[in-house]
């Protein structure tokens, strides 16, 4: 009975250990040279802290919402500073997280700010504008595409529709020439 119980035991923690997720090989043989110092139980102890809070990072970069290259870019720089100490890591990374969040905000409020015109720039620019499609010798059927565009890009925004559609009808007579040199690429 006792063999049984031993064997039944030892069959548990077995799985249990094979149960365990694994980490990348390179990982696994940096928290190995990291260890070496240490001596049998406590040796294990470390190991399995350090994976643990490993599988951790991974998790919460996973649930961070931070795109995975940028999230790699940050483990990088964590291993960086604390080689394979992915206890520290762990300690460390919301505050990573919470930085990229902030900095992604403040550009997202930055873009706003700069895309955001006074009504006066507004309205001069959709003078010029109406001006400059006037006295065009792009077709107006062709005008028209590049407004509808111009309106989806920058809605309320006469500057940025105004500095699309100059654009756009400047390369008009460009692609025009390129299309003459190039009719067999069109079929």
């Amino acid at each position: 009975m006792k063999k049984l119980i031993l064997l039944g035991v030892a069959i548990l923690s077995i799985s249990a250990f094979g149960a365990r997720e694994k980490v990348p090989e390179d990982v696994e043989k940096a928290i190995t040279k990291a260890s070496q110092t240490l001596d049998g139980s406590e040796k294990i102890r470390y190991k399995n802290w350090q994976i643990d809070s490993y599988l951790k990072i991974e998790k919460m970069g996973k649930e961070s919402g931070i795109p995975a290259n940028e999230f790699e870019r940050i483990k990088h720089k964590l291993t960086v500073m604390y080689g394979a100490n992915y206890a520290k890591q762990y300690q460390v990374l919301p505050d990573e997280i919470r930085d990229y969040h902030e900095l992604v905000e403040r550009v997202k409020k930055e873009t706003i700010k700069n895309l955001e015109v006074s009504e006066e720039k507004n309205s001069v620019a959709k003078a010029e504008m109406e001006k400059n499609i006037a006295v065009s010798k792009v077709p107006t059927e062709v005008i028209n595409i590049y407004k509808e565009t111009a309106e989806k890009l920058y809605p309320n925004n006469y500057v940025g529709q105004k500095a699309y559609i100059d654009a756009s009808m400047e390369e008009y007579f460009k692609i025009i020439d390129f299309i003459k040199k190039n009719k067999n690429l069109i079929k």
